[in-house]
């Protein structure tokens, strides 16, 4: 199951006894990159996340991104 974390897209994987283990699969870290990811992402029917930041991309203007587990 993968979520988004504001800065980070992370996965949650169960570990027994009603616990979660935590890993970053992609930080936002600014540009080029996006930065001060929002909103959550939404998913389409073969399981590709799409998403927008507010922050990063060429200009610092923000970035639409695509996230396929």
């Amino acid at each position: 199951m993968t979520f988004f974390g504001g800065r980070t897209i992370f996965k949650l994987s169960p570990i027994g006894s009603g616990q979660w283990m935590e890993t970053v699969v992609h930080p936002f870290e600014g540009p080029p990159d996006g930065a001060f990811a929002y909103n959550g992402m939404v998913v389409d029917g073969f399981g590709n996340f799409y998403g927008a930041t507010v922050h990063g991309g060429d200009n610092d203007d923000g970035a639409i991104y695509k996230f396929t587990p």
